[in-house]
């Protein structure tokens, strides 16, 4: 069953509840105030988006050389460089983020086309 989270109009008080999907619209009252609370859908979408990766992700692709080292932490004093210049993420943001700011941009991968028919 998800978790559903419901925010507080009148105190901003706010609770997880887990319910099966068909009850997800019957919403609760604040144990606070008595008031009926809301669901709150952005907490529930940052929260899915702010994931963090099962480890951290050091970028073969978008290592530096060691002398543009200097430079990087200074335009990004918040992503950690490993021993091997490679810059380290630890959640998706983060990485997205990094990306747009260096003007980076993702290519799918390019699948194989079909193959050749032998007879």
């Amino acid at each position: 069953m998800p978790i559903y989270r419901f925010k507080c109009k009148e105190c901003g008080s706010e609770l997880e509840k887990t319910l099966p999907m068909s009850q997800c619209q019957n919403t609760p009252e604040c144990e606070q105030c008595n008031n009926m609370m809301i669901r709150d859908y952005g907490a529930e979408h940052a929260h899915a988006s702010a994931d963090s990766y099962d480890k951290p992700l050091h970028s073969d692709s978008l290592a530096i050389t060691p002398a543009q080292v200097e430079e990087h932490q200074s335009l990004f004093p918040d992503i950690e460089i490993d021993r091997q210049c490679r810059p380290v993420f630890h959640n998706f943001r983060e990485h997205d983020k990094y990306l747009e700011a260096t003007g980076f941009v993702k290519q799918t991968a390019k699948g194989k086309g079909p193959g050749k028919r032998i007879r």
